[in-house]
C-alpha cells in the first residue's frame, strides 16, 4: 500500500527494464508491499557500481528505495540478490516465466492486489522449475488462480448455462465465462461460443487438479492452442484490450509438436 515514507525497504521481481540517458535504468518492478512500481537505477551501467548485474529481468531482490512524496516514481538506492531466476531455470521454464510477467505488464491493478499476487507469482515461479513434464499445465493452473484471485474466475466444473455435468460440454462461452454442455450450446451466440475439441473437453474436466496428471496427460498442438486461446480471451474480455504475449511463441519453438497460435 501506499505510503509517505521516502526511505522504503522492500523485496521486489524485476520485471522490465529500459535504459536511461547514459549510465541509468529505468525499472519496472513488482514489489511485495508497494505494488508495481517504476524506479530509476542511476548509474547502474558504470562499471563500479554496486547495483551492475542486478537489475536483469526475474531477479528477485532485496530493494532500498527513496520516493520524493507526491510523486509516483522511485530511486533504487540500493539491492540485494535472493535469486536470479533467469540463470537457474530451464528455458521452457523461463518462458513460461516472462509470459506471466508479459500479462502482468499489460494490467494495472490495486495495490493490494498486487502484493496477494506477488505471493502468487512467487509461489509460481518455485512450483515451476519443479516440473519435468508439461510445465504449459502449470502456467495454466496459475492463471484460473490469478483469474480467481481477480474476481474474474473461469467456470470449469459444470456446464456454465445449466450447472449440469461437463460430460457433454462442447465449448467455452465468452459471456457465460465458462464451458457449455451440447444442448445449452443452441441457446450461446455464435460469435461468443468458443468450440472445443473432445480432447480438450476431456483435458478440461481435470484441471482443477491437472498437477496430478502432468506425466500422463497429453497435449497435442491443437489442444495447447485451444486452451491458451480460451485463457487470454476471456483476459482481453475482462480488461477491453487484446494480450499477446511473445514468450507463448517461444515455448511453441521450443516445442516443435506444439505449435501455438495465440
Amino acid at each position: 500500500m501506499k505510503t509517505q515514507q521516502r526511505d522504503l525497504t522492500t523485496t521486489g521481481i524485476i520485471l522490465h527494464k529500459a535504459p536511461f540517458q547514459e549510465t541509468s535504468e529505468i525499472l519496472e518492478i513488482l514489489t511485495e508491499n508497494y505494488g508495481k512500481i517504476t524506479a530509476i537505477a542511476k548509474g547502474v551501467k558504470r562499471k563500479n557500481s554496486k547495483l551492475l548485474g542486478l537489475t536483469d529481468i526475474m531477479n528477485e531482490l532485496n530493494i532500498e528505495l527513496y520516493n520524493k512524496p507526491g510523486s509516483n516514481w522511485y530511486i533504487l538506492k540500493s539491492a540485494e540478490l535472493i535469486s536470479a531466476h533467469a540463470f537457474n531455470t530451464r528455458l521452457e521454464h523461463n518462458v513460461l516465466i516472462q509470459s506471466v510477467i508479459e500479462i502482468f505488464r499489460q494490467i494495472e491493478l490495486s495495490d493490494d492486489d498486487w502484493e496477494k499476487l506477488y505471493i502468487l507469482f512467487n509461489k509460481f515461479i518455485d512450483y515451476i522449475k519443479t516440473v519435468k513434464f508439461n510445465p504449459i499445465a502449470i502456467f495454466w493452473r496459475f492463471l484460473l488462480n490469478l483469474y480467481k484471485q481477480l474476481g474474474i474466475e473461469l467456470n470449469l466444473k459444470h456446464c456454465a448455462i445449466c450447472k449440469g455435468s461437463t460430460e457433454e460440454v462442447i465449448g467455452f462461452s465468452l459471456t457465460q465465462h465458462g464451458l457449455v454442455c451440447r444442448k445449452c450450446s443452441r441457446s450461446v451466440r455464435s460469435d461468443s461460443l468458443i468450440q472445443v475439441s473432445p480432447h480438450t473437453a476431456e483435458i478440461f474436466k481435470i484441471f482443477n487438479s491437472i498437477g496430478n496428471y502432468l506425466s500422463s496427460i497429453d497435449l497435442d498442438n491443437s489442444t495447447i492452442r485451444e486452451i491458451n486461446n480460451i485463457f487470454l480471451l476471456h483476459l482481453s474480455d475482462h480488461f477491453q484490450k487484446n494480450f499477446h504475449l511473445r514468450s507463448i511463441e517461444l515455448y511453441s519453438q521450443l516445442n516443435p509438436d506444439n505449435v501455438i497460435e495465440v
